[in-house]
């Protein structure tokens, strides 16, 4: 699959990537592990369709959107147990 060009996307500033799993608030992290803690306002979108083609396309399809400024703080993908995926957009409100 080739991804299309994309041009003048706002997401030029630097990130992180986190790769980890959702747990409970009494869960025990290992000393050499970090707990990242943060708020879910997100938009969530329900990605449909074979994997992983349908992830890459809400993606593009997020990055094209330009009526919502995308706040850039915690985005993520989250990968279901079932199946399922969910891609969670924090944006900008107003």
């Amino acid at each position: 699959m080739s991804l299309p060009s994309i041009q003048n996307i706002q997401d030029t500033y630097p990130y992180k990537l986190l790769i980890g799993f959702e747990v409970t608030d009494d869960y025990k992290c290992p000393f050499t592990l970090d707990v990242v803690d943060f708020a879910v306002n997100h938009q969530k979108y329900i990605v449909k369709g074979k994997l992983p083609d349908a992830v890459i396309q809400q993606w593009i399809s997020i990055w094209n959107d330009k009526d919502k400024k995308r706040a850039f703080n915690a985005d993520f993908d989250r990968y279901k147990e079932d199946g399922s995926v969910e891609v969670n957009v924090e944006y900008l409100s107003g």
